[in-house]
C-alpha cells in the first residue's frame, strides 16, 4: 500500500511540477507586459502574454522531450513513416473535432453567453498575432505540456482509457472556465488517444492547430454572419465536421506503422 501511494504521489508531482512552472512564468510575463504596456487593456495583453509563455515553455518542454525520444531511439525503435499522410490526418481530424465540439456547446443553453465571453478575449489582438500564438505556439506547449508530459506519465501507471480520461479532465481544467474546459475535455480525449495510436509529437500538434485554427476562421465568419444563419446550418456543420473526425480517427488508427 506504501508503495502505491508513493507512485501516486510522485505520479502527481511529475503532471503538476510543468504545469505550475508554466503558471509561474505566465504570471511573470503578464505583470511585464502591465508594466511594459500601460495604456493597453489587460483583455488586449492576454494573448501575446500567453504566447510568449508558451515559446519559453517550449524550449524548455522540448529539450525534455527530445531527451526522452532520443533514449528510446536509442533502444532501437524505429522512426516512424508517412510523416505527411499522418500530418494531413491529424489536421483533418483537428478541424472535424473543432466544428463538431462547438456545434455540440453551442447547442446548450448558456454556453453561447459564455463563449462570446471567451471570444472577446481571444480574439482581441490583430489577427496576425492569433494566427502565431493560437495557431501555432500555444497548441506546441501544451501538447509537449499535457500529452508529451501529462499523458506519457499516466500512461506509464494505467490504462489507455484511464490515462485519456485523466489528462483530458487535467487539460479542462487548465482552461479555467466552463465554456473551454468542456470543449478541452472533449478535444483532450481526442489527442489522448491520437497520441497513444501515433506516439507522434507532430500529429497531436497539427490537431491542435487545425481545430484552433478554424475556431479562428469560424468566429470571424459567424460574426459577419450575425443571426443570418438558421440553426440547421450548424447542424449540418457539426455533422459534416465529425464525419470528417470519424473518418480521419478511422485512416488513423487502422493503418500499421506510425510506431514502427
Amino acid at each position: 500500500m506504501a508503495d502505491k501511494m508513493k507512485r501516486v504521489l510522485l505520479l502527481f508531482w511529475h503532471m503538476m511540477w510543468p504545469l505550475l512552472l508554466y503558471e509561474a512564468a505566465g504570471t511573470l510575463v503578464r505583470a511585464e507586459f502591465a508594466v511594459m504596456f500601460p495604456e493597453k487593456e489587460p483583455e488586449q495583453l492576454a494573448l501575446p502574454a500567453m504566447g510568449v509563455t508558451a515559446a519559453a515553455a517550449c524550449v524548455f518542454l522540448g529539450r525534455w522531450y527530445q531527451e526522452q525520444r532520443s533514449r528510446s531511439q536509442s533502444r532501437g525503435e524505429k522512426r516512424k513513416k508517412d510523416d505527411f499522410l499522418l500530418f494531413v490526418l491529424a489536421s483533418v481530424a483537428g478541424a472535424g473535432a473543432c466544428l463538431l465540439f462547438n456545434s455540440l456547446l453551442l447547442s446548450i443553453p448558456g454556453m453561447k453567453n459564455g463563449a462570446e465571453e471567451v471570444s472577446r478575449l481571444i480574439y482581441r489582438p490583430p489577427l496576425a498575432v492569433q494566427l502565431l500564438c493560437t495557431g501555432l505556439v500555444i497548441p506546441l506547449a501544451e501538447e509537449l505540456l499535457f500529452r508529451a508530459v501529462g499523458y506519457g506519465n499516466l500512461r506509464r501507471e494505467m490504462s489507455v482509457s484511464g490515462a485519456a480520461a485523466v489528462s483530458a479532465l487535467w487539460f479542462a481544467l487548465f482552461h479555467g472556465n466552463p465554456v473551454q474546459g468542456a470543449y478541452a475535455f472533449l478535444t483532450g480525449l481526442c489527442l489522448a488517444f491520437l497520441f497513444e495510436w501515433t506516439d507522434s509529437l507532430m500529429a497531436v500538434w497539427s490537431f491542435h492547430s487545425a481545430a484552433n485554427l478554424v475556431s479562428l476562421a469560424a468566429t470571424e465568419a459567424g460574426e459577419r454572419m450575425g443571426e443570418q444563419a438558421s440553426p440547421v446550418f450548424f447542424v449540418c456543420l457539426g455533422a459534416a465536421g465529425g464525419m470528417l473526425l470519424a473518418w480521419s480517427f478511422y485512416r488513423i488508427k487502422n493503418k500499421r506503422g506510425w510506431k514502427t
